[in-house]
């Protein structure tokens, strides 16, 4: 944890120590200072003067202190939030960063309720422990400073502040194993009720018509139960070290006040050294307490700091706190920047020689692929249900981590196909399209740059010109939760003039007909292929695609059963004469 403390430190350094000496040095040893004025107060009024005659200067310096303590106070906490709001997000960028950049098959440890759960709770722990890590310092320093007025008082009186403090530091180091232990499986109880969340709001149709209400429900209950004991005992062991850490030092505030109304009574020790005392023993108590507190929430946010990175498995621990800029407070972020098409972006002929890929839980998977795609070409997948094509585009494209293979683009080798087959080299249409929360118009442009020309044409390239005119908004209609407010129909086509309107080199679709009748079909396949210079792969099972294609590549089992062109394999392939004589689904 401590080097990820570190670099984020750096991120805003002085913010950083702003916040440190005012949250965490000057706060602990404001309350030190009453002390001093009030016993000179009193070992005046003791020794007979009246209130008449009492020092007011002292009463004033004491009112200004107050005064200096309440400002040091507020510029604290305005210090602390901008260094918790700041870091916060610095740290959600990062990660969400390396989240992104990882194969989209493996791109979560876990479900995306859980990760929704690091993001926020683990998150925050960090920059809330990383301003008080200074807080050591500050209680070290008050700690001493009072230890030595103290001493020069009542050396042996003093020797009371030391022991609570040795107790505190010894039970905490003791209870450290257990403090990670509850922290932890807190922490994945809570991630455990958030995913259950997030799948039953993502599969409530699934869940109705396999009338599973009644399961789901009971096995929310036993999470959240789960949950709810898990966070009890995290929080029973948090309140009992912090009881203990209190009450240590009150013990020894309790016998030392003994002690001194002794020594009062027989005259060695003034009112004055009284009021001192009590000053600065019941605020090195709070000390004390603040200080176990440190230690515990140390050994907690530890765990966090853990699950954060945990979500970047690919990269260092300490690569979640790297610096970039972060856009708070009015701060406008720049707009993302146009994707300009190159010469080196020109695609002339795509390769793929010996691509193997087998998923983790079956084993099932792609097996030693070959191919070839020329410019301007059109290229059809087929193949019967389970044979491996998805899979095949998700591996080209390095949504799959490729267990074998190479890829080439021009005849150059492609290390990482996943950030080089991109737009505007490459563009991608899944079998189920993800849209999001939001107008037609930003579905589709996803932070472009408006171009009303290039989104006009994807929209007529999509045939989703009439049903954009439908719609009660037009572009601008919001299309709600994954796209719930259209068709399956529309919302394919909408994922396909996202990818038309990025004008890639290189388009790539997963069975974009699979909710399409057979007249759209007919109309998209004309027109994407009617733009200038395109290439296309795509899976398709219907027989106006095959027509259509150049070659096709029939696969079964995960391997080439065969490969040419239609007429070809109607002739030579049994495997693609069973699917050309197999019944075409018609959507119309």
């Amino acid at each position: 944890m401590w080097p990820i403390l570190w670099r984020l430190a750096r991120y805003r350094p002085l913010l950083y120590l702003t916040s440190g000496m005012l949250a965490s040095v000057m706060f602990y040893l404001f309350p030190l200072l009453p002390g001093l004025v009030v016993r000179r107060i009193f070992d005046a009024l003791s020794d007979g003067a009246t209130m008449a005659d009492a020092p007011w200067a002292l009463v004033a310096l004491l009112v200004g202190i107050a005064v200096a303590r309440v400002n040091s106070i507020f510029a604290a906490t305005a210090a602390e939030s901008s260094m918790q709001e700041l870091i916060g997000t610095l740290l959600r960028a990062n990660v969400l960063e390396s989240i992104l950049a990882r194969p989209a098959a493996r791109a979560l440890p876990g479900t995306s309720g859980e990760a929704i759960s690091r993001l926020r709770t683990d998150v925050n722990a960090i920059p809330g422990f990383l301003t008080w890590t200074l807080d050591p310092v500050g209680q070290g320093v008050a700690v001493i400073a009072a230890v030595a007025v103290l001493w020069r008082v009542e050396p042996a009186y003093t020797a009371f502040v030391v022991l609570p403090l040795v107790a505190v530091i010894v039970v905490v180091n003791a209870a450290a194993q257990r403090i990670r232990g509850t922290r932890r499986v807190a922490r994945e109880a809570e991630g455990s009720v958030t995913g259950l969340i997030g799948e039953v709001v993502g599969a409530v149709l699934a869940i109705k018509v396999a009338a599973a209400e009644d399961r789901v429900i009971a096995r929310f209950r036993r999470l959240n139960a789960a949950r709810r004991n898990a966070v009890l005992r995290d929080t029973l062991l948090s309140t009992l070290l912090r009881s203990f850490s209190y009450n240590a030092s009150n013990i020894g505030v309790g016998a030392l006040l003994l002690l001194a109304a002794g020594s009062m009574r027989d005259g060695d020790f003034s009112v004055g050294d009284f009021t001192l005392f009590v000053s600065y023993l019941g605020w090195l108590a709070t000390v004390t307490s603040m200080f176990g507190n440190y230690l515990t929430s140390w050994r907690q946010t530890s765990v966090s700091a853990e699950r954060v990175a945990g979500l970047a498995p690919d990269e260092p621990p300490a690569a979640i706190a790297r610096h970039r800029p972060v856009y708070l407070w009015g701060a406008e972020a720049p707009a993302p920047a146009a994707t300009v098409r190159g010469s080196e972006d020109r695609l002339e002929r795509l390769e793929a020689v010996g691509l193997c890929y087998a998923h983790p839980d079956t084993g099932r998977g792609i097996t030693g692929i070959d191919l070839v795609l020329e410019r301007g070409s059109f290229t059809v997948i087929t193949g019967e249900i389970g044979s491996g094509k998805s899979t095949l585009l998700r591996v080209l494209l390095g949504l799959l981590p490729a267990d074998a293979g190479t890829v080439r683009w021009n005849g150059e080798l492609v290390e990482d196909t996943a950030t080089f087959l991109v737009p505007p080299r490459c563009a991608y249409t899944p079998q189920a399209p993800r849209l999001f929360s939001a107008s037609l118009r930003e579905n589709i442009l996803l932070g472009l740059p408006l171009d009303d020309d290039a989104l006009h044409q994807a929209v007529h390239d999509a045939v989703l010109t009439e049903d954009v005119a439908a719609l009660p908004d037009g572009l601008a209609t919001r299309v709600g939760p994954r796209g719930t407010r259209l068709s399956g129909g529309q919302r394919q086509r909408a994922a396909a003039a996202r990818m038309l309107v990025r004008r890639p080199e290189l388009l790539v679709f997963d069975d974009l007909s699979s909710a399409l009748d057979v007249e759209t079909e007919a109309r998209l396949w004309e027109r994407v292929l009617a733009r200038d210079g395109a290439t296309i792969l795509a899976v398709a099972h219907r027989r106006d695609a095959l027509r259509r294609a150049d070659q096709v590549i029939v696969l079964a089992e995960g391997r080439v059963a065969a490969a040419g062109t239609l007429d070809a394999l109607l002739e030579e392939s049994s495997a693609m004469r069973a699917l050309w004589d197999a019944p075409q689904q018609d959507l119309s």
